[in-house]
């Protein structure tokens, strides 16, 4: 049974600036940003330790649906996967949200 929780959105901007716009969010919502390909359109993002969590893995893909339509897809989900990872108390799915939302206000104000 998985506990990762995944989740995408569409915006009306092309790849390249939904990229960078997804690399400011990871790093406005605290998290760390591990790896970014702009090539492959894969950022690797990871939330350290809480009260709560080990911390949590968010791969994130960007691709291009056309020229000025991007999509990005996510998942979240726990660093170690025995034990009080197994309860995450809805962490998971703030995390995308958080980075999902930060995006959308990091293109807006572009």
């Amino acid at each position: 049974m998985s506990f990762n929780k995944e989740g995408e959105a569409q915006f009306p901007v092309g790849k390249k600036e939904v990229f960078e716009a997804v690399k400011k969010a990871v790093i406005n919502v605290g998290f760390k940003l591990d790896s970014a390909d702009e090539f492959m359109g894969r950022i690797n993002a990871k939330a350290g330790m809480s009260l709560m969590s080990w911390g949590e893995n968010v791969p994130i893909q960007v691709s291009s649906i056309s020229e000025n339509e991007t999509k990005v897809s996510l998942s979240s989900g726990a660093k170690v996967g025995w034990g009080g990872s197994q309860i995450d108390f809805g962490k998971n799915a703030r995390n995308i949200e958080k980075i999902l939302s930060e995006t959308s206000k990091i293109l807006q104000n572009d």
